[in-house]
């Protein structure tokens, strides 16, 4: 389909309205469409229409005519719904914005990037008073890739930003799909690593994430890089505040974007982990694994566990271990709200 904005020439004289009826002809041949989409004026529809249908027969034609042909964004609104139906209709679309006022070719160029469309064309040519004179003419065609992947590129950092790493990377792949443009490849492929990079990272994959971060040389992610770094080494004894800032930086990115659940299992599992690495760092004591001889004598006779027996205990239990050793952290669960909110 060929979506092309009629208008009537320089001062809509009849030279004018003939040189430009002949040049939309002379694009229609060229390109050759199952469909011509003409987007007229009043006027144009009245002076240029009928002129250009002397010239040339459409295998196929539609007349869109606009309220206000100096309105960009009226007429922007008006042509949408139908250039959106076209762009689904027809394999390829093509976009003519030789004629027609400043709004009517900047409305027309603009949903053409939009709707990504295939071809954006105009038809120029030898001029004679700003006229283009009939037999010179000569078609100008661009690819719009260039201004549709700076709208994808611009999409997958918002998307990036908000966490959406897996939304950015589709939106990476098409880019990468449409277009060979080596500037714009090296580009989207820098975020594409960073996108890969915190995706594993958000599904804890901390391995992953960390080879892609290597291979990013902005300063920026020196940080996360010696974060992961200390997290990764087998020689780092103490992990285990690593594992407690992850999980809540990730809970706070879950809880950002919406995604309350998985926000509210992770921040449970914060509180569990404190107690878990302030009982192996402090005082030697494994939760999966607690015996009679790690326990404070009250807690002995409470929880009974015999002599050689190992025990396994949760949440609640941790933080009375902490509390009866003497901990302060064991006191987080003394708050009511603190209660309340973990029963919840």
């Amino acid at each position: 389909v060929l979506a092309v904005s009629v208008g009537t020439g320089i001062g809509s004289t009849r030279e004018a309205v003939t040189s430009l009826a002949g040049c939309i002809a002379f694009s229609i041949e060229s390109v050759n469409p199952d469909k011509v989409f003409f987007i007229v004026s009043s006027e144009s529809e009245a002076k240029t229409l009928p002129r250009i249908f002397d010239l040339i027969t459409p295998e196929d034609s539609e007349v869109f005519r606009i309220s206000n042909p100096d309105n960009i964004q009226r007429i922007f609104h008006e042509i949408r719904p139908r250039i959106e139906e076209l762009r689904s209709e027809y394999d390829y679309v093509a976009v003519d914005y030789t004629s027609g006022t400043k709004a009517m070719t900047g409305a027309l160029a603009m949903l053409g990037v939009l709707y990504e469309a295939n071809v954006l064309q105009n038809v120029t040519g030898e001029r004679r008073n700003g006229i283009v004179q009939g037999g010179t003419e000569i078609l100008q065609t661009v690819s719009p890739t260039f201004a549709i992947s700076e709208r994808k590129i611009h999409m997958a950092l918002n998307f990036f930003n908000r966490y959406q790493y897996k939304a950015a990377l589709s939106v990476i792949e098409e880019i990468e799909n449409r277009t060979r443009d080596g500037k714009i490849l090296q580009r989207v492929s820098r975020l594409r690593m960073a996108s890969e990079a915190y995706s594993a990272w958000d599904r804890f994959d901390h391995e992953r994430a960390f080879e892609h971060l290597r291979q990013l040389k902005e300063p920026e992610f020196n940080k996360n890089k010696r974060f992961l770094g200390k997290l990764l080494n087998p020689k780092e004894t103490e992990k285990g505040p690593y594992y407690v800032a992850d999980l809540y930086n990730n809970a706070v990115r879950q809880g950002e974007e919406g995604a309350y659940d998985n926000a509210i299992a992770r921040l449970y599992r914060v509180i569990e982990l404190l107690a878990q690495v302030k009982l192996r760092r402090d005082h030697d004591i494994n939760t999966s694994a607690v015996s009679a001889r790690d326990l404070p004598k009250v807690l002995r006779e409470e929880w009974m566990p015999q002599q050689d027996e190992r025990m396994k205990i949760g949440l609640y239990h941790s933080y009375r271990l902490l509390k009866e050793k003497g901990d302060k952290l064991g006191e987080l669960l003394e708050s009511e709200r603190m209660r309340d909110i973990l029963s919840k």
